[in-house]
């Protein structure tokens, strides 16, 4: 018997008062061999609340559960599992009618209405407490803010500290980080830059951000200039929690409700309201500017790592490049495509939509080449060669499966920091997400190209009407012609496009499925 231990703590604090992961983790592993299991896998959530349904492992063990690759699951206890009861008794019907059984370390869960009773009634307590602890907490920051003294938040603002005293917190000026916000607002009132040359400007220099990378966020900067606490005046209770569809958001109350506090100023009043005046001036003179609009914004995908390609301006020139690339740091050595025309070469808005007009224009067209792909795929070979990627992408995806176990184990180690583990993590999730969405390709062709017949005949009355709206579309036409037909596009890094064009299939034994036909665009180079 194959079995899953789960284990979650949503807190450093938590962790520290009540049970640490590693110890859940060994409780749930003898329990586990108690219940007759050979081979156990361990999943982890650090961070995450108890409330939160989509924690990643979690949702990990439920996918793999209704695979059928475990027939046991083991928690150490009910609000570890989840802390709200109906995402309890959700998750816990995922994992039994999937024929698989789910346990807890200290919670016995016993068979039969009596044994539901006892969980249900556990799992509403877990909820109860949970809600008292969240009321016990918000009376103890109003109580704070009415008093006069400050309720701290995760991190202070940049160029302050915590002065370290719990029971009176307040903010102390870090003085070589009020340095530098002093130097950005002189920036923004001598030199009239925007926040993004400023950011590239800090980065030149080699002055760390608030997260302690290189890397400057020019919206950081918009919101250290707006801040009013850098004149002197920090408020309380500026946001709120909320809960709407299981999940938890933070909004900002309504200004009425602030409470504000003095706290010692790194810039003058008189500099910080002229810094938001020149805000507000560069912000007019931008919105003067026409705004550059891109036809595949939403539909472009690289074809390496699965993540959007993005529009940029460069020197005045507007581009798409991989966004994974960019803020996930992804290998997929993925080039910029240049998005509009140019004087020498046509750009990838005007090629892609000239490929898909091809098609609109004549629709018999795709018709043809659907039946060209199906003729030749039907053959032995290529459906034996189909069925070989299929099982050569299963090993794939069972091998990343494995790696992303690996990486939690060296994280409970202590052989990787946790920044690691996360880039690690993300890399491994993107080739997976891109390995599952080729495996359920080939096996969608398979499945569709050994029954089907031709194209619906009403998918080819729309085409119809669609190719007589060709004549002097605007961009807003070409936008919900895309939309319509839900037409996709990814990237390679041989500067080729792949047009995905689902197109629905009258099958002759089974109700009518959807394969993606995809056309190749070589490069342009």
């Amino acid at each position: 018997m194959k079995a899953a231990v789960y284990a979650r703590v949503s807190t450093k604090h938590q962790a520290e008062k009540e049970i640490s992961i590693q110890e859940q983790i060994r409780l749930g592993k003898e329990k586990a061999s108690e219940l007759g299991a050979t081979e156990i896998d361990v999943f982890t959530d650090e961070g995450y609340s108890g409330a939160d349904p989509t924690r990643p492992s979690l949702q990990e063990i439920l996918l793999r559960v209704r695979q059928g690759e475990y027939q046991l699951v083991v928690c150490y206890d009910v609000d570890r599992w989840a802390r709200d009861l109906g995402d309890q008794l959700v998750f816990a019907d995922q994992v039994e009618s999937s024929g698989a059984r789910l346990d807890f370390v200290v919670a016995q869960r016993g068979e039969g209405p009596e044994g539901n009773l006892f969980f249900q009634i556990k799992g509403a307590f877990a909820e109860y407490e949970r809600a008292k602890i969240r009321q016990r907490s918000i009376l103890g920051k109003y109580a704070k803010a009415k008093r006069g003294q400050m309720v701290t938040c995760s991190r202070p603002p940049y160029g302050y500290r915590y002065n370290g005293d719990a029971m009176n917190p307040a903010l102390v000026i870090h003085d070589k980080e009020a340095e530098i916000v002093r130097q950005i607002y002189t920036w923004t009132l001598e030199e009239d830059i925007g926040s993004v040359i400023i950011a590239r400007r800090l980065e030149m220099m080699g002055i760390p951000s608030p997260g302690g990378n290189k890397h400057w966020q020019a919206s950081f900067i918009t919101r250290m200039l707006k801040n009013e606490v850098y004149c002197g005046v920090f408020y309380n209770l500026r946001y709120r929690v909320v809960h709407r569809d299981h999940r938890s958001y933070e909004e900002m109350r309504p200004r009425e409700e602030w409470v504000a506090i003095q706290v010692p100023p790194i810039v003058s009043r008189a500099c910080w309201e002229k810094a938001v005046q020149r805000l507000s001036e560069r912000l007019t003179r931008k919105s003067m500017v026409p705004v550059r609009r891109h036809l595949l914004q939403g539909i472009f995908y690289c074809g390496v790592c699965g993540h959007p390609m993005s529009s940029t301006i460069h020197n005045g020139a507007a581009y798409y490049r991989c966004y994974g690339k960019l803020k996930h740091k992804t290998e997929c050595n993925m080039p910029y495509f240049m998005a509009e025309d140019g004087k020498r070469k046509k750009g990838l808005d005007g090629r892609v939509w000239d490929g898909i007009a091809e098609y609109l224009r004549d629709p018999a067209v795709l018709e043809s080449e659907y039946k060209r792909i199906a003729a030749e795929s039907r053959s032995a070979i290529a459906v034996d060669e189909m069925r070989r990627n299929a099982e050569t992408l299963e090993r794939t995806i069972s091998r990343l499966r494995r790696q992303k176990d690996e990486l939690l184990d060296l994280r409970l180690e202590g052989l990787l920091t946790a920044n690691e583990l996360k880039r690690r993590m993300q890399t491994l999730s993107n080739r997976l997400l891109v390995a599952m969405r080729q495996l359920n390709d080939v096996r969608g062709r398979i499945s569709v190209l050994e029954t089907s017949d031709t194209l619906v005949p009403s998918f080819s009355q729309f085409l119809h009407s669609l190719s007589a709206r060709l004549n002097n579309v605007t961009f807003e036409d070409k936008r919900e012609i895309l939309r319509m037909l839900k037409i996709r596009a990814y990237a390679y890094p041989d500067m080729s496009i792949e047009i995905r064009v689902p197109v629905p299939i009258a099958c002759k034994d089974s109700e009518q499925q959807t394969l993606e036909l995809g056309v190749r665009l070589a490069s342009s180079n």
